[in-house]
């Protein structure tokens, strides 16, 4: 999964709150963050801190990439 900023977080700010929802990192972008982790906790987190989560192919972030 993809979560995007919508209120201007960098990728560290995302990563924070989305590390303490349970989120794995699997690549960063300037204001997103791709993960491995529980849809429904992190669309929670991402409503609170205005981000959206968005559906990303396995691959979609590199080589071995998984999403």
């Amino acid at each position: 999964m993809t979560i995007v900023s919508l209120s201007g977080q960098s990728a560290d700010e995302i990563a924070g709150w989305a590390v303490e929802s349970g989120a794995v990192m699997v690549a960063i972008g300037p204001h997103s963050l791709t993960v491995e982790g529980s849809r429904a906790v992190l669309v929670a987190g991402a409503l609170r801190h205005g981000g959206l989560v968005l559906a990303a192919r396995p691959g979609a972030c590199g080589e071995g990439g998984r999403a």
